[in-house]
């Protein structure tokens, strides 16, 4: 009887260990999976601020050379700027289709990757 008392509590001592030594995981899996995130999420803004500060560059440059062509700066920035309203309202259009189901599939793809793993 009195073995089978020692039994018990040695079971529930090793159960109670696994337990946490489980719960220890899911918290460094977490750990984990928030900084690769917000790795991730910093490299983006990072490159979308260097591309978009590129096209601000490129959109000015474009605009002062057809300012020139035409012999009108604002008319130049006009054109440039409505060629920039037409790229975003076919961007609104298309959203889903060009924005969305892409990004959602890269991350789709990422987090199976790393439950692979």
């Amino acid at each position: 009887m009195n073995e089978i008392k020692e039994e018990i509590h040695h079971f529930q001592r090793v159960l109670r260990e696994y337990f946490e030594l489980r719960i220890e995981l899911l918290q460094l899996n977490t750990y984990d999976l928030i900084t690769t995130l917000g790795a991730r999420f910093s490299g983006a803004f990072i490159l979308a601020l260097a591309v978009l500060t590129t096209l601000l560059f490129l959109g000015i440059g474009l605009s002062f050379l057809i300012g020139e062509m035409l012999n009108s700066y604002a008319l130049g920035f006009f054109i440039t700027g409505a060629f920039n309203l037409l790229l975003i309202f076919i961007g609104v259009i298309f959203k889903n289709t060009l924005i969305t189901n892409p990004i959602r599939l890269i991350l789709l793809k990422w987090i199976i990757r790393k439950r692979k793993h």
